[in-house]
Formats: structure tokens, sequence, C-alpha cells
């Protein structure tokens, strides 16, 4: 029998990996769909300090943040940092690349399709909740 906590576990692995694989936008790597799963955080009048602290509050989404890499945080960090009037503007530039590699791409045209997709963006929607009741 496989106890809750591992069940708990394997779940957050999943789900962590997914989202990770959804903060690969930043970079235009990722699914087009994967903006939106992160509409909630990149639309939160929020800085990168307080989305950072409202992960670190999600088990799920604190495993995503353990997850990525400094160069993607650091993107991530960018487009939180850049005013909420803007921000739009820099997920838009990437949106050509991203649907280019969905075209391309079978796991990333996959992704999109992923069940556990709503699972993610649920997470997000939290953290977007979550995060401007941190300091800034």
């Amino acid at each position: 029998m496989i106890s809750m906590r591992a069940r708990f576990t394997r779940t957050v692995l999943t789900l962590g990996g997914l989202a990770a694989a959804t903060t690969v936008l930043v970079s235009g790597t990722a699914a087009a769909d994967s903006v939106d799963v992160m509409d909630a955080v990149f639309n939160a009048d929020c800085n990168y300090n307080q989305v950072d602290l409202a992960m670190q509050g999600d088990p799920v989404a604190a495993v995503l943040r353990d997850q990525l890499p400094q160069e993607k945080k650091d993107e991530l960090k960018a487009i939180m940092d850049t005013p909420l009037s803007d921000r739009q503007e820099k997920i838009n530039a990437h949106r050509q690349q991203i649907e280019e590699k969905v075209r391309t791409d079978p796991e990333a045209a996959a992704l999109i399709n992923d069940p556990k997709m709503d699972q993610v963006r649920e997470m997000f929607g939290r953290v977007a909740q979550n995060c401007a009741a941190q300091p800034k």
C-alpha cells in the first residue's frame, strides 16, 4: 500500500514537473497555452519577491520554485518586476516563438492537452491570490 505521504510527494513532483514545463514559456520554448496557465500570476499586481514568497508558501509551487534554474528565475523576475501595465507586452513578445515550438515539438503540443494542466493553472491562481499579501 502506498502511503498518503508517498502519494502526495508523487503528485507534487508530477505537478511540479508540469509547472516547471509551463515556466519554460518565459524563454519561449513551451506550449502557447502555457501563457494562459500563468496569466493569473502575470496579471497580479505583485513584484517578483512577492511571487517568490507566495510560491514558497504553496507546497506544489514550492517544488516548482526549487526546480527552476536560476536563469528561469531571473527571466520570471524580469517579467514580474516590470510594471503591470507593461508586462503583457513582454509575454506577447515570446508568443510567436512559443507557437512555433508547439508546431514543431510533439512534447510541447502534448503538454497543452495534459489534464493536469488545470491543476497547474489552479496552483498559479493560488500564488497570484497570495502574492498581494506578501511584503513588497
